[in-house]
């Protein structure tokens, strides 16, 4: 049996995919360890599992500087954070491989120090990608940046040696949470062994209370969430112009958001803090989101259009996969009206169009196993 090093960041959608991932190599009588920076991610890890928590970096926590950023801005941004996370954590983890002495590595794309510590180890490591909107080739000026920051970092991390020119992308094997089906054939993709195992499933997900008895099996059912982080005033505006376009349609739904909000919802919509999201799935008609990509994998895997309001990062790209693939439209985040709101609601129920692309990357995804496939990835490098 081997041993596997997980090595991921500090941001829960990042670490679902590894914990699936995990699950499945535990079960095959694998031994998994964690190495995650120390703070509160640690608490999203299982308990019985060997944890190195990484000083070093700010309470573990993740925080974009300005969260108001945009486009280029915040895509530099959030680069410029995990370079930093990445010099911060790179000693301790480098001893987190030390001491685990693991066969292989399974490192998220974002955390780089289990790259870099890889590679100064001499450990055999596969890049996990938790976003399809990460294989994608940059636009050159992006990419002349991302080389000259790549090549400093390395400088920093591991003198002395022979800058790469992805290092974020393994040499062995990249596997990516998504289906190809779901990645532009005219978007050219950052040179990588890639292998796309589909949604990693939903293993590893804490179970969250929910009163199904709300739900009205007679009305469709609109899951709307842009994710954990996005609690601020411009998310309840966004909100609140869909409560309004809601408010006299035959539907319900169900908004993940901050419970504050419970008082402004009329009588056909929900606001829980969190929710039991693949249960809430199944039952759904449609999603509203922010283009975060578990959760556009989990909607597409169940044949659900989505309606996209992108904010940051890479989520205008997530968007633009999925109206180009047919399966959704798209929403503009900070100008949001209840007419256009209504509208893309009406099609995401009435339009067959939009339902037959969501039906088609259904497809797809059934053709993919998830977590277990990439389990079978992890053993075929040992």
């Amino acid at each position: 049996m081997a041993r596997v090093l997980f090595a991921v960041p500090p941001l829960v959608g990042h670490v679902n995919p590894a914990l699936a991932t995990a699950g499945a190599l535990s079960r095959r009588g694998h031994t998994v360890a964690w190495a995650a920076p120390a703070g509160y991610i640690c608490e999203h890890l299982p308990a019985e599992g060997t944890i190195y928590a990484l000083d070093g970096w700010e309470n573990g926590q993740f925080v974009l500087q300005d969260r108001s950023a945009r486009g280029l801005e915040s895509i530099t941004q959030a680069f410029g954070r995990f370079a930093e996370m990445a010099a911060a954590t790179f000693a301790p983890m480098v001893a987190a491989v030390r001491a685990f002495q693991p066969d292989v590595m399974a490192v998220d794309q974002q955390m780089l120090s289990g790259a870099l510590a890889a590679r100064h180890v001499d450990v055999p490591w596969a890049t996990l990608v938790t976003t399809s909107a990460s294989v994608a080739k940059p636009a050159p000026p992006l990419d002349a940046w991302l080389e000259d920051q790549w090549r400093r970092l390395q400088e920093t991390c591991l003198p002395g040696t022979t800058p790469v020119l992805h290092p974020d992308l393994s040499p062995g094997r990249v596997i990516v949470f998504s289906s190809k089906a779901l990645v532009d054939p005219a978007m050219e993709l950052l040179p990588a062994d890639y292998r796309f195992v589909g949604p990693a499933g939903g293993n590893g997900r804490r179970d969250v209370p929910f009163p199904w008895e709300w739900l009205d099996a007679r009305r469709p059912l609109v899951l709307a969430s842009l994710g954990t982080r996005e609690r601020d005033e411009r998310a309840a505006q966004f909100f609140r112009t869909i409560m309004a376009a809601v408010t006299d349609m035959d539907v319900q739904v169900v908004i993940v958001a901050d419970e504050s909000l419970s008082s402004e919802a009329p009588a056909n919509v929900l606001v829980r803090s969190y929710v039991p999201q693949l249960a809430l799935l199944d039952r759904a008609a449609a999603v509203i989101g922010h283009g975060g990509h578990n959760t556009v994998c989990e909607a597409l895997s169940r044949g659900l259009p989505l309606a996209i309001a992108p904010v940051r990062v890479d989520q205008p790209t997530v968007a633009r996969q999925v109206v180009s693939a047919g399966a959704g439209v798209s929403l503009r985040y900070g100008k949001l009206t209840v007419a256009t709101a209504r509208a893309a609601i009406m099609s995401l129920l009435n339009d067959p169009e939009l339902r037959a692309g969501a039906a088609r990357l259904a497809a797809a995804f059934a053709e993919t196993r998830g977590a277990e496939a990439a389990a079978d990835e992890l053993e075929g490098m040992v």
